[in-house]
């Protein structure tokens, strides 16, 4: 696990990215809050009875809530403060590690500082932090590619 903290000079970018652009789409997300004049909380868990077809997923993708959740903050005041929790869908899961069951970003947005914190879950216990180092630097790069200056926090 990996903290980074977002420089303030991307803060505006990763936050256009995330919440405009597709930097996020095909996470999935798990949770998601806004504190504006409300707090709002949001369930990422997909209600399978909803639909006439089981979904092969558990939780919503983002580029299918983000519309949702964009309409919920935009105004002239930026929400106090966001909470993320995104996993990378299954598929990309399993081709990243065979261990993986679950990879996780936790994006936070408050006090006008943005954070992004790296997890992992491992199906089975692994006595190296091989899985972890790979995650960490693969947020890194990620962040990197969408033009995300990020400082690791100790």
């Amino acid at each position: 696990m990996v903290a980074y903290s977002i420089d303030a000079g991307s803060i505006k970018t990763f936050m256009n990215n995330l919440l405009k652009g597709d930097m996020f789409d095909e996470f999935l997300i798990r949770t998601a809050e806004a504190e504006t004049f409300v707090t709002f909380s949001i369930d990422g868990r997909l209600n399978k009875e909803f639909f006439e077809e089981e979904p092969e997923a558990a939780y919503c993708l983002w580029r299918t809530l983000r519309p949702y959740f964009f309409d919920l903050i935009k105004g002239a005041t930026k929400p106090k403060s966001m909470k993320f929790v995104f996993s990378m869908n299954v598929e990309a899961t399993t081709r990243f590690d065979e261990n993986a069951a679950a990879l996780f970003i936790n994006v936070t947005f408050a006090d006008n500082a943005l954070t992004c914190v790296t997890g992992c879950q491992q199906k089975n216990f692994a006595l190296t932090k091989t899985l972890d180092l790979a995650w960490d630097q693969h947020v890194y790069t990620f962040l990197k590619e969408h033009q995300i200056i990020s400082t690791h926090l100790e």
